[in-house]
């Protein structure tokens, strides 16, 4: 038996809760991750960049995000080489090093806040090469708190050293 209560909601962006046969009350007040995704699409477009590395982090979320952006129609129309760099957890170094290799310069992220503070301070300290600068271009999610990067000097020192960026190397 299936109820038929309106539901709005602010901050669900998960491509599977637009099936409507299963949620065919549930309104959303953002953007599906679909939309963001053709977002994505045309910000590569738009300023001719046609070779992007992709990172994402494992959990079920960010790979569905990142399947449905490989699956979009427009992207196979387009002229856009999207090199997907596999998945990431606990550090991105490998998968960096690879694209500093590749030599990619725009990088688009799929994942939460504290992995991708972690991923782009180890860019940023990369010893094969820095991946950051007027040379390259971090295409992050939008859902980050206003001050993503920010941590407590304690939660610094509990990093990696790879990933032990100051706030003010993050910023």
């Amino acid at each position: 038996m299936r109820f038929q209560i309106t539901m709005i909601t602010y901050g669900a962006q998960s491509p599977e809760l637009s099936n409507r046969r299963y949620f065919s009350s549930l309104y959303r007040t953002t953007p599906t991750w679909t939309l963001v995704n053709l977002a994505r699409v045309r910000l590569l477009t738009e300023f001719n960049w046609y070779r992007c590395a992709v990172l994402t982090s494992p959990d079920h979320l960010h790979t569905q995000v990142l399947h449905e952006l490989v699956e979009l129609e427009q992207l196979k129309d387009s002229d856009i080489e999207l090199t997907v760099y596999d998945t990431f957890d606990e550090t991105a170094t490998y998968l960096l090093e690879r694209a500093a290799e590749d030599d990619m310069r725009i990088f688009i992220v799929i994942s939460d806040e504290i992995r991708t503070r972690n991923t782009l301070c180890e860019a940023h300290r990369n010893s094969h090469r820095k991946l950051t600068g007027a040379a390259y271009v971090w295409i992050l999610p939008l859902f980050y708190d206003t001050h993503w990067w920010r941590l407590s000097q304690h939660q610094i020192n509990n990093l990696r050293p790879t990933q032990r960026c100051s706030n003010y190397e993050m910023r």
